[in-house]
């Protein structure tokens, strides 16, 4: 659904899967995906200058909002090697 270029998935960063987020529903704005996801703008502000890392339970409104995999969330925000694979 959503494909990213290799090099930009080699770190963890929240704020890329937030930016994917606003592109994928053409949001003008992070208060815009607020109210999508039914979501507190202050708790968006600080998972994307990460203050805090993104909960499980954003992750599964995302996922039933959007109706992206976990696969591809986890991808976008650089987690995409199972466990046994990093190093």
């Amino acid at each position: 659904m959503i494909s990213e270029n290799k090099k930009n998935r080699d770190s963890y960063d929240q704020g890329r899967l937030l930016d994917a987020l606003l592109q994928l529903k053409t949001l003008k704005n992070d208060a815009a995906l607020c109210r999508l996801l039914k979501l507190s703008p202050p708790l968006i502000s600080k998972v994307r200058h990460g203050r805090i890392k993104m909960s499980g339970e954003v992750m599964i409104r995302i996922h039933e909002t959007f109706g992206i995999t976990f696969i591809e969330i986890r991808g976008l925000l650089g987690e995409d090697k199972p466990p046994s694979d990093r190093q």
